[in-house]
């Protein structure tokens, strides 16, 4: 190979192709995928073919090589599918749910608001600017001129009182 026998390479290929197919079905279900990482891994080992020479056991370096590639794809592959899944919006994966489950979604959703209306006046006010405007115990202390111990205490109150309402529904 390392002379630019295109022969030997080919023979070479032939008789580490069954293993390397196998042994990448370890990591990859896909077959396709499984061809296209064993071509890829061919096709490097022979543009590199010059400095094969140098490598000691070509078979390590082929398992190696075949796993390296195949942890590669697998990265690449749960990196396309986190970023897809970020930019989908609740919406549209709530209406891909069963028709029962958006049915109880809604009822609990609806169930959760009624129960944050009911919340005394101060408490809901607290509840909702930590909960809805995501903002600190100690910026909604400032606000209303309190202290964050009271902010605290009424948040107590209010996650205390939704969760019995809904422990109650469930």
């Amino acid at each position: 190979m390392a002379n630019n026998d295109q022969l030997a390479f080919n023979e070479f290929y032939d008789l580490c192709y069954s293993s390397m197919y196998q042994y990448v079905g370890f990591y990859i279900q896909d077959e396709d995928v499984r061809k296209d990482i064993i071509s890829d891994v061919f096709v490097s080992i022979w543009h590199n073919r010059a400095n094969m020479e140098k490598v000691q056991n070509i078979e390590n370096y082929l398992f190696i090589s075949i796993k390296n590639r195949s942890f590669k794809h697998i990265k690449d592959t749960n990196a396309r599918q986190h970023v897809l899944l970020k930019d989908v919006a609740e919406s549209e994966l709530v209406e891909k749910m069963e028709p029962e489950l958006v049915l109880i979604n809604k009822e609990l959703h609806l169930l959760i608001e009624d129960a944050i209306n009911k919340l005394p006046k101060q408490c809901r006010l607290i509840f909702t600017l930590i909960r809805g405007e995501k903002k600190t115990y100690r910026e909604v202390a400032g606000l209303l001129s309190i202290s964050e111990k009271t902010v605290h205490a009424q948040m107590c109150i209010a996650v205390k009182k939704l969760g019995t309402l809904i422990k109650r529904h469930l």
